[in-house]
């Protein structure tokens, strides 16, 4: 009897210690994320964006990461990237059914004419970034690690390749 309530004992103070350890490790990875703050042109445009795909309704969500290191990168230093998340799931299945056809080449003018454009929503914002190393990206969560890419611009080029609509 007297071992089992060591036990017991030992075992609330382990997860006791455990759990100290790791708020105090979130609370300085949570320090870590606020040191670096977005530009306020990056978040007046994330709020903009914002307004522009949620004219009709709730179908899109914005943010801004201060500190991005990915291939738009020059010499591995951050950047700031806006994100535009869609999250309406039935804007989601109509862009990936447009996104298939086109892969596809099945895509009617009118599908091709629906991604062109929002495509050439976000290359138009870009060119209002402050530097050419921001970038804006238009994307929707495939599953909880993986999103897909619709549209991508910085200041000075798409990195997306834009949808061509035959007239």
């Amino acid at each position: 009897m007297k071992k089992f309530i060591l036990i017991c004992a030992t075992g609330l103070l382990g997860i006791g210690l455990a759990g100290c350890s790791n708020s105090s490790n979130q609370s300085s990875d949570s320090s870590a994320k606020t040191e670096s703050v977005a530009s306020k042109n990056n978040v007046k445009l994330a709020k903009d964006l914002e307004k522009q795909f949620n004219k009709d309704g709730k179908v899109a969500t914005t943010k801004v990461e201060p500190e991005v290191v990915d291939d738009q990168s020059k010499d591995n230093k951050p950047h700031e990237e806006i994100k535009v998340i869609i999250t309406d799931k039935a804007l989601i299945k109509t862009i990936t059914a447009d996104e298939d056809a086109i892969r596809n080449d099945t895509a009617t003018d009118d599908q091709k004419m629906y991604i062109a454009t929002l495509q050439e929503m976000i290359s138009k914002e870009a060119k209002k970034l402050d530097n050419t190393k921001d970038t804006i990206s238009l994307i929707y969560k495939m599953d909880d690690q993986n999103n897909y890419q619709i549209a991508g611009s910085s200041k000075t080029h798409d990195f997306v390749k834009l949808v061509e609509v035959g007239v």
